[in-house]
């Protein structure tokens, strides 16, 4: 059986960008956070930054990142496309309810950037199961 056309690309572009976004939220959990559209700068009642539960919870969504990133480059090595589409309809369902938080609590253009990415996990699932 020939391998499927899009998983290939499809690992490669989910592999990288969930390791580099798990790193990013290590090194600058901060930043990452205000890229996701989460405020976290303002700490309450004279907490310091670097006691803000809010922002030490940011790496916990990195590893989660990472995690997905290596899930990809293995079930692309197990030749396995159909098990890579479920898994990103099942992202899809995270970046959703990312997009609702973001969208309640967060700025609207983050909120469509998540809505975006969740079509796009969406279509690369869609992609990979048929």
């Amino acid at each position: 059986m020939a391998p499927h056309p899009w998983a290939l690309p499809t690992a490669i572009i989910f592999n990288l960008s969930g390791i580099a976004l798990g790193l990013y939220t290590f090194f600058s959990p901060l930043s990452a956070a205000r890229m996701f559209g989460l405020d976290l700068a303002h700490p309450a009642g004279g907490e310091s930054l670097s006691d803000n539960v809010s922002l030490r919870m940011v790496p916990v969504f990195g590893g989660r990142n990472i995690a997905i990133g290596v899930a990809f480059f293995v079930l692309y090595w197990q030749r396995m496309p159909k098990a890579m589409g479920t898994l990103l309809l099942s992202l899809m369902v995270s970046g959703t309810v990312d997009t609702a938080v973001t969208g309640i609590w967060g700025p609207a253009d983050k909120a469509w950037t998540h809505a975006l990415g969740s079509a796009v996990l969406g279509l690369c699932g869609w992609g990979l199961l048929m």
